[in-house]
C-alpha cells in the first residue's frame, strides 16, 4: 500500500489508492472549513456580514436566489442574533390572526381575513369557490349547439364552442354528418372501389404487392371535395400496412389531411 502525507494535518497514512488526501473524516471536514472560511469554493457560498454581531457568515448561493426570489434579505446569522435585536422591524400584534372583516366580491358575504393575507395581495373572496368563479368570469361565450351563454377564460376563445360535452358531442356529429359510414357502404361505393381495383391491377401501388387484403384510397380525401368522391381517377389501390402509413403521413402534415398522395 502507498505511503501518503494528509493535506490537513501533515501525518503519514497508508491508503489503498493513491486518490486519498485524508487519513481520516475529521481531517476532510476541517479542510472543507477552512475551504469555506477563505471562501475558496467559488460561487456555491456568499458572505454576509451580520447586522447585529457584525460577525461575517457564509450562505449558499442557493438561499440567497429563494431569498431574493421571495422578497426577503439574509441579515442575521443566528436566531439569537435575530431575536435579540432591537431595531429589527415588528409586525403589529394579531398580525397572523383572522381578525379583520371584508365582503367576498363575488357572493356579498362578509368573512374574516389577516393582515397578512392583505399585504400579499390576497384576503379578497371568502372561498375558494368565489375564487374560481372570478376566474370563469373573464369571458361570455355562445354556445353554437343550444344558445345558451356560458363563462370561460380569455385564452379558450375560438377553441370551446359549447357550453357541455352534451353539446360538444352534438355539434362533432353535425360536422361529421355528411362524412358517415352510412354512405360509404352505399352500392356507388362499392362500385367505385371495385373499379379502382380493377384500374391497378389489384396491386398496391405504394409497395408493389398484389393481391391480398386490399383498400381504395382518396389521392384528395374524402370530406374535402364532394365531386371527386366517386372519381375513379382520385382512387388508387393499397395495401392495409401502406394505407396506416399514408393516413399517418398526412395527419402529421395536416390535421383536415388535406395532401396529395405520396409514393415516396
Amino acid at each position: 500500500m502507498p505511503e501518503i502525507v494528509c493535506n490537513n494535518c501533515g501525518k503519514e497514512f497508508y491508503a489503498k489508492t493513491r486518490i486519498a488526501r485524508y487519513c481520516c473524516k475529521k481531517c476532510m471536514d476541517d479542510a472543507y472549513r477552512k475551504k469555506v472560511k477563505e471562501n475558496k469554493i467559488g460561487s456555491k457560498n456568499k458572505q454576509i456580514v451580520c447586522v447585529h454581531c457584525g460577525k461575517p457568515f457564509y450562505v449558499s448561493q442557493s438561499r440567497v436566489n429563494q431569498s431574493e426570489k421571495n422578497g426577503y434579505e439574509i441579515k442575521y446569522c443566528s436566531k439569537s442574533c435575530h431575536e435579540s435585536d432591537k431595531n429589527r422591524t415588528l409586525h403589529p400584534p394579531n398580525y397572523s390572526k383572522f381578525n379583520i372583516e371584508r365582503i367576498c366580491k363575488i357572493c356579498g358575504k362578509p368573512f374574516l381575513t389577516r393582515q397578512y393575507d392583505i399585504d400579499k395581495g390576497n384576503g379578497i373572496f371568502c372561498s375558494y369557490k368565489c375564487a374560481g368563479e372570478s376566474k370563469q368570469q373573464g369571458v361570455v361565450i355562445i354556445c353554437e349547439v343550444c344558445g345558451k351563454e356560458f363563462n370561460s377564460y380569455k385564452c379558450r376563445i375560438g377553441i370551446r364552442k359549447t357550453c357541455s360535452r352534451k353539446c360538444a358531442s352534438i355539434l362533432k356529429s353535425k360536422e361529421c354528418s355528411e362524412v358517415t359510414t352510412i354512405e360509404r357502404k352505399r352500392g356507388e361505393s362499392k362500385e367505385w372501389t371495385k373499379a379502382v381495383y380493377l384500374k391497378d391491377n389489384y396491386t398496391c401501388q405504394k409497395c408493389g404487392k398484389r393481391g391480398g387484403v386490399l383498400n381504395a384510397h382518396h389521392i384528395i380525401p374524402f370530406s374535402v371535395d364532394k365531386t371527386l368522391r366517386y372519381e375513379i381517377s382520385n382512387g388508387i389501390t393499397l395495401c392495409v400496412d401502406c394505407h396506416k402509413k399514408e393516413h399517418k403521413r398526412l395527419r402529421k402534415i395536416s390535421k383536415e389531411q388535406i395532401d396529395i398522395f405520396s409514393c415516396n
